[in-house]
């Protein structure tokens, strides 16, 4: 496993873990949401044309899900970035845990409504 520093989002971990054991140079990521420099779970990383491809095909292997595939010209200081182009892989975020957002006892009443098995 890769040491990463500043530590990784753990919501990201896996996928540029994957990305980078398989020989997928990753230069930034984030978890995203509130709080984060993205608002949704991001992956940025270099190579060519054929480099988006494998990337959505090594996620795949690895149990990431893949919502967007983008190829990238970022501009800093109205010019075009010495990283581009480059690749952003946007992935799906995980589903709300809204029963830990709620009230604790109307969570407990939530759960005596479930059906038992």
């Amino acid at each position: 496993m890769i040491t990463y520093v500043p530590r990784l989002d753990p919501g990201i971990a896996a996928a540029v873990d994957a990305l980078n054991e398989a020989g997928i140079e990753t230069f930034s990521s984030c978890e995203g949401g509130p709080g984060h420099a993205f608002t949704e779970p991001t992956v940025r990383f270099k190579g060519d044309y054929s480099k988006g491809d494998i990337a959505v095909c090594v996620l795949r292997e690895a149990g990431v899900d893949v919502r967007e595939l983008r190829r990238v010209w970022g501009y800093v200081d109205c010019e075009v970035s010495p990283e581009s182009p480059f690749w952003e892989i946007i992935l799906y975020p995980p589903p709300p845990n809204w029963l830990a957002d709620t009230d604790p006892v109307f969570a407990t009443f939530i759960r005596t409504l479930e059906v038992p098995e």
